[in-house]
Parts: structure tokens; sequence; C-alpha cells
């Protein structure tokens, strides 16, 4: 099997870092990788010394691993820093692998996507593949095809990376001049038409916005697994965009790789518990859920981590 460069992107949370290095190590055939971390520079001088941390821990790695470790002094922004790396591994590779400091991943991750990379290399209308599933009520059998892209924990192709167009200006004016403003925002279930507005007026630092909608648009599919293979640890307030929320953390999935649909199409099925999925998630907070969410902040505002965003 070709094994795909594995890139992380860390900033100011060592403790995210650290736990996901450790998942990482024990995946499957993790000693047949090369790999990159990515360390963005401090935004404040309160980011200076957590940020020192993440350069440490990240050095650790490379000791023990051989990844080389890309460092900024000052801060680029989490869409300068992530596609400034992307770029820069796709200099020397047709193939990625791209995992975000916040994601533990299960040990069949990295198996599943390199055999999902070279088993769809040649066909140019799958866009990408994800280790992550979403907590959606339909039991899965197999892997999964949605339209468009994603970004949690996930693998690509050079040239499909390549087609990305990240001009929002153009990317809202083809989904409105095409008319896909119910089917881009999953039947009016999840807004992604605002989040390209907010990117448009420079409101969100993001590169995942772009990606996914250059990719819906060039109808590209994205290959998702039965069963997560990928946890998303963000919700704990210390990131960028992702605020306080427990919904995307997952249990990890033990299964072994399965078979990959032969003629890529979007699953109607999935899509369907995607939209079943994001209306639930949208509903309006009950009392208790809402107590509990304040005592998360409370419990946040008096931690250690008090400066990490």
């Amino acid at each position: 099997m070709k094994y795909a460069p594995v890139v992380v992107f860390g900033f100011n949370r060592p403790e995210h870092l650290n736990r996901c290095l450790k998942s990482l190590e024990k995946c499957t055939n993790f000693a047949a990788h090369s790999g990159y971390i990515f360390i963005d520079g401090p935004r404040t001088e309160f980011d200076q010394k957590s940020v020192l941390e993440c350069v440490e821990i990240a050095e650790r790695f490379r000791d023990i691993h051989g990844f080389k470790v890309i460092t900024h002094e000052v801060n680029w922004g989490l869409a300068a820093s992530v596609r400034s790396g992307i770029n820069r591994v796709f200099e020397n590779s047709d193939t990625i692998i791209v995992i975000e400091d916040d994601l533990i991943l299960g040990v069949g991750f990295l198996e599943f996507v390199n055999s999902a990379l070279n088993f769809y290399q040649k066909n140019h209308e799958v866009s990408s593949i994800s280790g992550y599933q979403y907590p959606i009520d339909l039991e899965l059998s197999n892997a999964v095809f949605l339209r468009g892209a994603d970004c949690w924990g996930w693998g690509t192709w050079k040239d499909r990376w390549e087609d990305t167009i990240f001009d929002g200006e153009y990317l809202l004016a083809q989904i409105r001049f095409r008319k896909l403003e119910k089917e881009f925002n999953l039947n009016g279930a999840i807004n992604y038409e605002d989040m390209l507005i907010k990117y448009c007026n420079q409101e969100i630092d993001s590169w995942a916005v772009p990606w996914h909608t250059s990719m819906f648009l060039q109808n590209r599919l994205t290959l998702f697994p039965s069963k997560s293979f990928v946890s998303n640890e963000g919700g704990d307030g210390s990131g960028t965009h992702f605020g306080i929320n427990s919904l995307y953390s997952q249990d990890l999935s033990n299964q072994t790789i399965s078979d990959f649909p032969t003629v890529p199409s979007e699953s109607k099925s999935y899509r369907a518990s995607m939209i079943e999925f994001y209306q639930k998630a949208n509903q309006p907070l009950s009392g208790l859920q809402k107590l509990k969410i304040a005592g998360r902040k409370v419990k946040s505002l008096v931690s250690p981590s008090t400066h990490k965003n």
C-alpha cells in the first residue's frame, strides 16, 4: 500500500496536541508514514507560553518518529497556516492526510484513509476521504458518499486540492446563479450559505468553507466510514470557531476496513440522516442543556487554559 504523508496542525493547545499525537502513533502502520507538524505563532503575549509548549511537544515527537516540525514566529491564522502547510506538502507528494490538534484518532484511521486514497486515486468524482462519521441515527454497514468535502481527519489528492477556489464572492455567486442554495444547505438543516457569506466578509478565518463549497459545486463526493475513526474534542471552548459543544465527540471504531463502493454516488439515506441530524442539533436548547453549557463555561474560565482560543 502507498502511504500518504501525515500533516498535523497545532497552535496554542498543548493538551490537545499531546493527546492527538499519542493517538496518532497508536494507529496501525503508523511507522510507515512520513509526516509534518505545523505550529502557528502566538497572536498575543498570552499565547506565547502555550505555543512554546506545543513546539516542545512537536519536537519530542519529531525526535522519536522523524516528523518535520515547522513553526511560525508570528501568527498566520488558521486558514493561511493550513493552506500553506498543505501546499508545502504537495510540493513533494500527490496525496496527503490532514489532522488538526483537537482530534483523537482510532487505531484504524490511517489504514482506512490510505486504503481509500489508493482505491479512488484515478476516480476524479471523489474529492476526499473522511475518517470522521457524524453521530447520526442511521446504522451504516459500509462506507458512504456525500457531496462536497469535509475537514475532520481527512485525506485527498494534489489534483483535487488544486481545483479548490478560494474566491468566496465567486463561489457564492455560483451557488446562487445555479440555484443551489437549498441543496447546499441540506434543505435548510445547516446554513452553509451563511458561513460562505461570513467567509466573504472576513468574519471567519476558514479554509474549510471554500474547500467544501468548491467540491460541492464540482459535484464531487467525500467518502465517510460506517463508524467513526475520529473524535472531535474541540468542543471545550478552546477552538477558533467551535465554541462549547460535545456533540461531535465520538466513540472510536475498532472495525477493520470494509469494502468501498465501486461506483461513487451520494447516498440518499445518508443525506437524509445528515439533514435529520442537523435539524435536531439546531433545535433550541432546553433549560437543562443551557445549565450544562453554562457549567462548562464556568469550568473553562477557572482552568489553566483560560487564554486558549
